[in-house]
């Protein structure tokens, strides 16, 4: 191979924010995936990008918000140069109430959002909500939440990155001992631990999640999320629901009636979906670290990792992709302590 800066192994949400981030800083770089770009956990159907309560504030919960107000123009920048639409609305989300202690508790949280959040988004208490079933305790509204089509978004930001020079190669299954880089950077997610030997058994487990696309279109309607289960409007493209969370699984990519609960559950919250068709099921694997947080750094001089995220992987990948190339060129990054991998190793010696 012709000697590269930077060569990332896996091409999802952080394998090509890193990419991203690395040519900016006039990196030469390349990706390689084991598939093809968003056949894994960065490209299932759900793309719901939300925050955590906003309530025991902590540098976690911070970065986070920072992640969901600079992903709009992240977005922006990426659908410019691929002349593609990557799926990316601000949308917010409803999440019902369930008793009248739960609705004293989101007051409380909307006060704590306008000092934590301050007039980046805003959070409150409505009575009712158009098109969802009447909920005698009312619902939270906060305006942080967005949504990407995952599959969309990643299409975009790859043809963006080849725009930009990246060489992009799919089907490709490579040892970091097959690279010729400055660089190794692996971010092949639940399954790093295949190319990374030294990391402890279990360091990286997976956890099984699975959803649908309905055939519905709900024009900038917010995300719903109640017990579980998210309603993620796509515009056009249809209606996302799910997702599961399984920890024991056998067959990673077959749905089953775990999924058909949940889409009788959306169509409970939301009585437009009775009857929408289903038009695609989706299930995959995703990463989860030994803590429920992206591990981010350096294994061995020059060998670095970016895997995890559970759940909020789409949200935060294009900030993490920046704290990693920044770390790449040695300057130091104010990233959340338990998002270290050095500070997760700790705690398991």
């Amino acid at each position: 191979m012709q000697r590269s800066d930077v060569v990332i192994i896996g091409g999802g949400i952080f394998g090509l924010a890193t990419a991203w981030y690395c040519v900016k800083r006039s990196m030469s770089v390349e990706v390689h995936e084991a598939d093809r770009i968003g056949d894994g956990a960065s490209g299932g159907l759900i793309g719901a990008l939300s925050p955590h309560m906003p309530e025991k504030w902590n540098d976690k919960k911070a970065f986070q918000l920072r992640c969901l107000i600079s992903a709009e123009p992240f977005w922006r920048e990426v659908s410019r140069r691929a002349e593609m639409d990557t799926g990316y609305g601000r949308i917010g989300r409803i999440m019902p109430i369930k008793t009248e202690a739960g609705r004293a508790l989101a007051k409380e949280r909307g006060t704590q959002s306008a000092e934590l959040w301050r007039e980046q988004a805003n959070w409150s208490v409505i009575d009712h909500c158009n098109g969802l079933a009447p909920n005698a305790h009312g619902f939270v509204h906060e305006t942080l939440s967005g949504r990407l089509y995952p599959k969309a978004a990643m299409a975009a930001l790859a043809q963006a990155l080849r725009s930009m020079g990246v060489k992009i190669h799919e089907n490709s299954r490579v040892a970091s001992s097959d690279i010729n880089a400055q660089h190794v950077v692996v971010t092949s997610g639940y399954e790093c631990g295949v190319l990374l030997p030294n990391l402890p058994k279990g360091f990286i487990k997976g956890v099984k999640g699975q959803s649908a696309l309905l055939e519905a279109n709900l024009p900038e309607h917010p995300i719903i999320f109640d017990d579980g289960t998210y309603i993620v409007p796509h515009g056009d493209r249809g209606v996302a629901v799910g997702s599961t969370s399984e920890e024991d699984w056998e067959h990673p990519s077959e749905t089953d009636a775990q999924l058909d609960a949940r889409i009788e559950a959306a169509r409970r919250l939301l009585p437009a979906l009775e009857g929408a068709k289903v038009m695609e099921r989706w299930a995959g694997i995703r990463p989860r670290a030994r803590l429920p947080d992206p591990a981010i750094g350096a294994l061995e001089p020059c060998l670095w990792l970016a895997t995890g995220g559970y759940k909020i992987g789409l949200g935060i990948g294009h900030e993490v992709g920046r704290a990693l190339a920044a770390l790449i060129c040695g300057e130091r990054q104010a990233l959340p302590q338990s998002f270290l991998l050095d500070h997760q190793l700790d705690l398991l010696r």
